[in-house]
């Protein structure tokens, strides 16, 4: 495809040394997929989702591990959703017909309901899995039993066929996925699997009063019985186009994770006597996505927010874990930089003041006013596409 070498994709489609009986679909000679438990339960919730759906149960189809069950909930669809579904005979595959729709929420909330498998997988009906994904993220979670949840670096697949990837790929300790977590949502939840136990120790698998960002709450209050994880390999194409939900409910989705933020950083947006609560309400604001202006005040702002946020951050690592506090430290800066380039590109040069740029020098990989001028040219680029 167009935007990916053929090196990458053979890199992320390598099958060599993982389970499973290879590609395509599977058929089952005594109906025993009906009715064992699987290993994987995935939850597909669709809503008038006919144009991409097929190709979104093709690819699930298609994995190399094929021990699992799919759940898809047909949301009260009013296209040619339940003739696609209809079309499909595969005995893994389970539809649920709400009578209603439920929202994204509850139906996949439905879908949890009946799954089965030791582990679960969320997949949304327009998103593609590339084969390997389920063997990778079954072998993770197999060699890692503390994890509770794994998930997967992604392409983004554009209404052009052309595949990008993301800004933050790379790899992530659990350690920096938390402190990436604390400044926003670095997890597509398509992409994730985790233990059924551990989300059935929760009071509820989604909330309602979170829709739009329920999967990064979901995240913030899993994390609590154990690690996150995120493989570096991407293993998910994510569709991106403008009937998608973070296209269509972006206001809300942005408020929803805005509050999640504050809640995270909770004492110190409240109690904090060095550092004023609207500084938080800044950064909240910025991390979660708002498009607002930035005068120079808020940049001072959220600037202080950061460097406070980090600095607690660091001091609550165990011991041992020097050699991960230049990564949180890194990341913090790359944070800053899309920021402020982001700014720069919708206000112009002059529209802040130059002082605002610099980042502590005495931070490993932190920006200056030099570093963000020289990244102006490929983040631009970026916010074009």
């Amino acid at each position: 495809m167009a935007g990916l070498s053929k090196r990458m994709w053979r890199r992320a489609n390598r099958t060599d040394g993982l389970p499973g009986p290879g590609m395509g679909r599977r058929t089952d000679p005594a109906g025993a997929a009906r009715f064992a438990a699987p290993r994987i339960s995935v939850i597909m919730a669709a809503f008038n989702a006919a144009p991409f759906l097929a190709a979104a149960i093709d690819s699930l189809l298609a994995q190399t591990f094929p021990d699992f069950e799919l759940i898809v909930i047909d949301n009260g669809s009013t296209d040619a959703t339940a003739a696609i579904l209809r079309s499909y005979t595969d005995p893994r595959i389970t539809v649920l017909r709400p009578g209603r729709n439920l929202g994204v929420v509850g139906a996949r909330n439905l879908g949890f309901t009946s799954a089965r498998g030791q582990y679960l997988a969320v997949h949304d009906a327009d998103d593609i899995s590339l084969p390997v994904r389920f063997a990778r993220q079954v072998e993770y979670l197999d060699n890692h039993p503390d994890c509770v949840l794994v998930s997967s670096d992604i392409f983004r697949l554009h209404a052009s066929g052309t595949l990008t990837r993301t800004d933050y790929r790379g790899a992530a300790s659990p350690l920096l996925l938390d402190w990436m977590l604390c400044l926003g949502n670095p997890i597509a939840f398509s992409s994730t699997m985790m233990r059924t136990s551990a989300l059935r120790a929760l009071p509820e698998f989604l909330r309602q009063e979170r829709c739009y960002a329920e999967d990064m709450d979901l995240y913030v209050r899993i994390r609590l019985q154990g690690f996150l994880a995120r493989l570096t390999t991407p293993l998910l194409m994510y569709r991106v186009h403008p009937g998608g939900a973070s296209v269509r409910h972006r206001q809300e989705m942005v408020s929803q994770t805005r509050s999640i933020l504050l809640e995270q950083w909770g004492v110190k947006a409240s109690d904090d006597q060095f550092l004023p609560q609207e500084s938080y309400a800044t950064a909240a604001s910025v991390l979660a996505g708002d498009e607002g202006l930035l005068d120079a005040d808020a940049f001072g702002r959220l600037r202080a927010a950061l460097l406070r946020l980090q600095t607690e951050f660091l001091a609550r690592l165990p011991d041992g874990s020097e050699p991960e506090i230049g990564a949180v430290q890194r990341y913090t800066g790359k944070v800053w930089e899309q920021i402020v380039c982001r700014t720069l590109y919708e206000q112009g040069m002059d529209a802040l003041w130059w002082k605002a740029f610099a980042w502590p020098a005495s931070r490993p990989g932190g920006a200056t006013g030099r570093r963000v001028v020289a990244l102006l040219r490929g983040m631009f680029s970026r916010l074009r596409r």
